[in-house]
């Protein structure tokens, strides 16, 4: 069963007081991304939607790069025509992720960051059977370390090869340096993973105009925390002890508000677009915690 936690711990995180922060800030602070070009894969996801969202209101070209295309329409249609291009395919496929690359050069002449935003949250503890837990790595493989490593490989070919810098951004969790978090046993296996590749290709490019971002968000408000807030041990507790569905749908509206909001990222990287003294990780911190 998912519960909610807090902990306690000094980490140099963004949070909402950071100066990078959309939703507390006025327009004129806003770095503008006029003509540079962001692929975003998974780009109609809980995260990868706001990301899209953020930098083509900053005016970037966007590729939204995912599997299902009824999704990408949606989300082509909300942005409109201008500085987007639609790719629909699967990062697992190293057909598919050269089909975006070699569409996003012929149609915008440059590609100045991929955002690497795939897969979700799944629950592996120690009192899961052993074939839950084949059945859950199995899962989390297909869908973040293996679009993970192709995509990133892909993208560095093309990268290496243009002479200004650019940067790879791959959305990890916080789940890949806390091993004290429960239910995280595949999860935050799999997204240490990920990130122990793109360490590794950042020990073979050496100092290369490449750059490499991982970043560990906490628990993220996206549109499936809600329901996961309701089957948490504290939705359980509430109802045992009489509270109104009134209550604790007022109670899930005050976590989601600790929980990360997308909209950070997505202000975060446009910021660091272009940067070429990004840090290579950057942790979002929140005291909501699923578990």
């Amino acid at each position: 069963m998912l519960g909610m936690g807090v902990f306690h711990e000094k980490t140099s995180c963004v949070n909402k007081k950071d100066k990078h922060n959309t939703v507390w800030n006025s327009n004129k602070d806003m770095k503008m991304l006029n003509g540079k070009t962001v692929l975003i894969v998974g780009a109609t996801g809980g995260i990868g939607a706001p990301i899209c969202r953020v930098l083509h209101g900053r005016r970037a070209n966007v590729v939204l790069f995912a599997r299902r295309r009824e999704k990408l329409d949606a989300l082509h249609r909300e942005l409109g025509d201008k500085g987007v291009l639609v790719v629909s395919g699967d990062a697992c496929d190293p057909v598919a992720v050269r089909k975006a690359l070699f569409e996003t050069e012929k149609k915008f002449g440059r590609l100045d960051a991929v955002v690497i935003v795939v897969g979700t949250w799944g629950r592996l503890s120690t009192e899961n059977s052993i074939e839950e837990a084949a059945e859950s790595i199995d899962h989390l493989y297909k869908t973040i370390l293996l679009p993970t490593v192709v995509m990133g490989q892909g993208a560095l070919k093309d990268m290496l090869n243009q002479p200004a810098g650019s940067v790879i951004f791959h959305i990890s969790s916080h789940a890949s340096i806390r091993p004290y978090l429960k239910g995280n046993l595949s999860y935050g296996a799999v997204k240490a993973a990920a990130e122990a590749f793109f360490e590794r290709v950042r020990r073979e490019i050496g100092d290369s105009h490449v750059k490499i971002v991982d970043i560990r968000p906490a628990t993220v408000n996206t549109v499936e925390l809600p329901g996961a807030l309701s089957k948490s041990s504290k939705a359980e507790e509430m109802r045992k002890k009489g509270a109104t569905q009134e209550k604790i749908n007022e109670w899930i509206a005050e976590m989601c508000k600790l929980a990360v909001q997308p909209e950070e990222i997505a202000a975060w990287i446009a910021e660091n677009v272009g940067n070429k003294k990004v840090p290579s990780s950057m942790l979002f911190d929140s005291e909501l915690v699923l578990d």
